[in-house]
């Protein structure tokens, strides 16, 4: 399957979602103290890209079965948008029909969450992309010596601007790019037999 790339299959075992979500963190911590990564270079996506599903979109629809009303830590961060399906019917005895009662469900509430969702990643893009241009005005001030805060977008020559906004695309594909091949090195050795799966640690 390492050729194929037009459709994902996350399958989670021993999986929790805090246990991701730490990892994500520190690996970003490691890569921006290893300069991999500057610390404005930390938009909400990169950590969405850094999780372990990072390559996959996010549900459409969660189904938690046999009458439990909770997630059990799973999948936190990539359902906030999702429709979840609480029912009280048990996995083994889950059919179609309850998929279609599912489906049905998110077909009824997909053009408000749809909307509520186009409208948070507006206002998440905004506020990442003010963000990244504080970030390289900063950047700016830095290279040519200038007292910070002494420059704006506007006195600052676009052709700079465009430089800088590439040099942080580069930093954070170089990124993606290295941690999918030591995840992938560690799959690697791990079905070797040569080392053991990390234990979550929440202390």
């Amino acid at each position: 399957t390492y050729e194929n790339t037009n459709l994902y299959l996350n399958v989670c075992l021993a999986y929790t979602s805090r246990q991701e979500i730490t990892a994500a963190v520190k690996d970003l911590a490691h890569a921006v103290a290893n300069n991999q990564l500057e610390e404005s270079d930390l938009p909400e996506d990169l950590l969405s890209k850094t999780l372990y599903s990072g390559r996959s979109t996010n549900p459409d629809v969660v189904i938690r079965t046999s009458g439990e009303v909770r997630l059990s830590d799973f999948l936190l961060w990539q359902s906030s948008y999702s429709v979840i399906s609480f029912l009280k019917v048990l996995w083994p005895a889950f059919r179609i029909w309850h998929l279609f009662l599912a489906v049905l469900a998110y077909q009824y509430n997909y053009k408000k969450l749809h909307e509520i969702e186009e409208n948070q990643n507006l206002k998440t893009k905004q506020v990442e992309g003010e963000k990244e241009m504080r970030a390289i005005i900063q950047q700016y001030e830095k290279i040519h010596n200038l007292s910070e805060g002494s420059s704006n977008h506007s006195n600052i020559p676009d052709s700079d601007i465009d430089a800088l906004h590439e040099e942080i695309k580069i930093r954070k594909t170089n990124y993606l790019l290295n941690l999918e091949n030591e995840h992938y090195n560690s799959l690697i050795e791990i079905k070797k037999g040569n080392i053991k799966q990390r234990v979550p640690d929440f202390s």
